[in-house]
């Protein structure tokens, strides 16, 4: 099957039919492995959706599904129509919006603790709600990252009055500073088609 790549911002594409999933480079394709297909969970996205969000249009271009030992969940990757991307994850019922902010600060995982607060810009502090780890069980479509099959994601969740971020450290890569993902606005994308 031939390998399409939609979006210039995407990285690493899924085939849907060998289930391979195949990064671009500077240079070259090159094959990452063998992915499994997604398992059916309950969710507003698929891939294809359209939606908006703060008044611009987006199209879920793909999926990454984790596990941390309690049942899988959904991480959808979104490309607005100016090619910035914006990630979606559902959980406990709520969606939440996020979009990268670059290298987030030099924190490490192992000096976090659930209720400790953490300054992430010049706003209040976020306070810590949940850290954790998922590893990749799935993928499906394009992405705008790499994630290797079966790598582990560590990551903290954390919240200030109108605001939440997510903290990923993506092992094994050894990433200076984590991903830092931060949610923009309260509202949600409810706009989908």
């Amino acid at each position: 099957a031939e390998i399409a790549f939609e979006s210039a911002g995407t990285v690493v594409v899924v085939c849907a039919h060998c289930a391979h999933a195949i990064r671009r480079t500077d240079v070259a394709l090159e094959t990452i492995g063998k992915v499994a297909m997604p398992a059916e969970l309950v969710s507003e996205f698929k891939l294809g959706t359209q939606g908006a969000f703060e008044g611009e249009r987006f199209t879920v271009r793909g999926q990454v599904q984790l596990d941390h030992g309690a049942g899988p969940w959904n991480e959808w990757c979104a490309e607005t129509t100016r090619g910035k991307w914006l990630w979606l994850a559902e959980a406990q019922g709520k969606v939440l919006v996020l979009r990268e902010r670059g290298a987030g600060p030099a924190v490490e995982p192992a000096k976090l603790s659930v209720g400790a607060e953490v300054r992430l810009d010049e706003g209040a502090a976020f306070v810590v709600s949940e850290l954790g780890e998922g590893r990749v069980v799935a993928a499906a479509g394009e992405l705008p990252i790499t994630l290797t099959p079966g790598a582990t994601t560590r990551y903290a969740d954390l919240s200030r009055p109108g605001g939440f971020a997510t903290i990923d450290w993506i092992l094994p890569f050894a990433l200076s500073r984590p991903r830092m993902y931060v949610r923009l606005s309260a509202s949600v994308p409810r706009q989908l088609t």
